[in-house]
């Protein structure tokens, strides 16, 4: 564990000793953390990211008007809902990321998995180390503070835009810094971080955006560390909407180095233009399944070459891949033939797999595989079909999304899907 032993003053000439801690001040808060994100570079942790969006049905209303009104998503209809499940890390840069396994990470932000986010994705290490390497400045005397974690010792910030890590992309425009200001909530005996909260208001399209990020001593290894146990990020919008996306933390690790895998064994892939049925092995539930997960699905039978009819493909070959897109969608956006409009939500999911597993034991064989979808798109029919240009746009690269309209969504080893090589 982090952070410092706070000094005993002892009052000599008593019967008994007194002890009397001495208050906390802001540099031994301060240098606590530096001291935390120093040891905490090189540690993984699994990440499971709820992201909702709200419709709070207040239009044409200012900022001032919105943020009086404070934070209301709970009570808000739910127009918008995914789950993403991954690993990170934390390192020198910043933070990596890892879909397929604990030990194979990945630049920021892979596949564009995090495109739905409002803001950045740095609640895991790179908001600590930014601001602590330089960004905020005016760091405010420690002040005591209420908190649902008890009374804790607060120590205020500022970032101005030119200095900010910070990005945010409005809706339409690019990413840019942008100014916020926020407090390291703290043990008042030990200076032991619990909390970092930072605010940003009147930014681009969105009237506030607050992350609260929960902090908690976590042995890995031999070493007791502080890392973050959970965050909620909070936004406020022009237009009346509002957001939250809630992120937990488990499974904290030290990953080993990466060994070099031995030489694959050659392969030559299947040749465009065959076609491949397959059904799910892979279970995809509403309630349970997240964008990053692993999907695996069954071929049903021998696929030929066209002039050879010798089999390519066999069937019970498995395809390997994830899930890429997680979406559920609550708002009626066109009345649906026989579904309840208003009633069963619209999910889409995407898919993509990379790779097809042929034998068993210890003669399976892997090898890359490049699949273009022939029966994706709407499998509900409804009044307003899903245009080719439409769902050109919508499909993940080298995947295919579906768009199913369900109270509750679970496809399993009844949803087949047909595919094709390229």
């Amino acid at each position: 564990m982090f952070g410092y032993l706070v000094p005993l003053a002892i009052s000599l000439g008593l019967a008994t000793a007194a002890f009397a801690a001495e208050p906390v001040t802001a540099d031994k808060i301060l240098s606590g953390i530096g001291a935390d994100v120093a040891a905490s570079r090189g540690i993984a942790a699994s990440e499971v990211v709820e992201r909702t969006n709200f419709d709070k049905k207040k239009k044409n209303q200012t900022c001032a008007a919105l943020l009086s009104a404070g934070i209301e998503a709970s009570k808000g209809l739910v127009t918008w809902h995914d789950r993403l499940r991954l690993n990170v890390a934390s390192d020198l840069n910043g933070q990596t990321f890892s879909l397929i396994s604990p030990g194979r990470f990945e630049p920021a932000d892979p596949s564009g998995l995090l495109r739905p986010g409002a803001t950045s994705s740095g609640e895991y290490s790179v908001f600590l180390q930014n601001l602590m390497s330089g960004d905020a400045n005016d760091f405010q005397p420690v002040a005591m503070q209420q908190t649902s974690l008890g009374q804790l010792a607060a120590v205020g910030f500022s970032v101005p835009a030119s200095k900010s890590h910070w990005m945010y992309a409005a809706e339409g425009k690019g990413a840019a810094p942008i100014a916020y200001k926020g407090s390291f909530l703290a043990s008042p005996d030990s200076g032991e971080l619990k909390r970092l909260i930072m605010v940003a208001e009147n930014t681009g399209d969105a009237c506030l955006l607050q992350y609260t990020l929960d902090y908690a001593p976590v042995k890995v290894g031999d070493r007791n560390l502080i890392l973050p146990q959970s965050s909620v990020m909070e936004g406020i919008y022009t237009d009346g909407t509002e957001s939250r996306s809630e992120t937990h933390y488990s499974g904290w690790n030290l990953p080993e180095a990466k060994k070099p895998a031995p030489p694959a064994p050659k392969t030559t892939p299947p040749p465009a233009g065959l076609r491949i049925n397959a059904k799910l092995q892979t279970v995809i539930d509403g309630n349970t399944s997240a964008i990053g997960d692993a999907v695996t699905a069954v071929v049903k039978s021998d696929v030929k070459d066209k002039t050879s009819s010798t089999v390519l493909v066999h069937a019970g070959d498995r395809l390997h891949g994830r899930i890429a897109r997680f979406e559920e969608y609550t708002l009626p956006y066109e009345k649906v033939g026989a579904v309840r409009e208003g009633i069963d939500p619209k999910w889409q999911v995407g898919i993509v797999f990379e790779t097809l597993e042929s034998g068993t034991g210890t003669q399976a064989m892997e090898q890359a595989i490049s699949l273009t979808p022939i029966d994706d798109g709407d499998q509900t029919a409804h009044d307003n079909p899903t245009t080719p240009g439409e769902l050109a746009k919508l499909r993940p690269a080298g995947g295919a999304f579906y768009i199913v309209y369900k109270k509750t969504l679970t496809l399993d080893q009844k949803f087949e899907t047909d595919w094709e090589t390229r």
